[in-house]
């Protein structure tokens, strides 16, 4: 039977105690004018092995796959990421989030909001780097892929 999981029961239950960035990867595919119009394609997902339990607690690895693309599908700007998180538990949490299928809910309502602004900055500064013109990336967590 499946346990209902309260954001409070999480924050209680855990501290991140640690966010690295183990994959950047920046690509300028085609010149993206100013003001032209593009779609954005966001990918997000954890790897196959995650979470890897640790004696204080378990690690996390979500990667980012944002493509810019125009509406024709011509794609402008890729940007990949994998941040390392790891947050410290008690075995009791970790059961409530990984073992009661609660991990959708965990991600959307507890992690997402914390590492978002690292993604968005890794976007921006890549945007940057690559010398495309910045645009911001949404912030409405519902329409997140997770």
């Amino acid at each position: 039977m499946k346990e209902t999981i309260k954001l409070s029961e999480i924050v209680k239950g855990i501290e991140l105690e640690n966010i690295s960035t183990s994959l950047l990867s920046d690509q300028k595919v085609n010149h993206l004018k100013t003001g032209e119009n593009i779609n954005l394609s966001l990918n997000f997902g954890l790897k196959k092995d995650d979470p890897q339990k640790t004696e204080n607690g378990f690690t996390i690895n979500p990667n980012f796959k944002l493509i810019a693309q125009d509406k024709d599908g011509k794609e402008y700007f890729i940007h990949e990421s994998r941040l390392n998180i790891v947050i410290k538990s008690s075995q009791e949490t970790y059961n409530l989030i990984w073992e009661n299928n609660n991990k959708n809910e965990f991600l959307s309502k507890y992690l997402t909001p914390i590492i978002w602004p690292y993604i968005r900055q890794q976007v921006q500064d890549g945007l940057l780097r690559v010398g495309m013109p910045i645009f911001s990336l949404p912030f409405e967590f519902s329409k997140l892929p997770i």
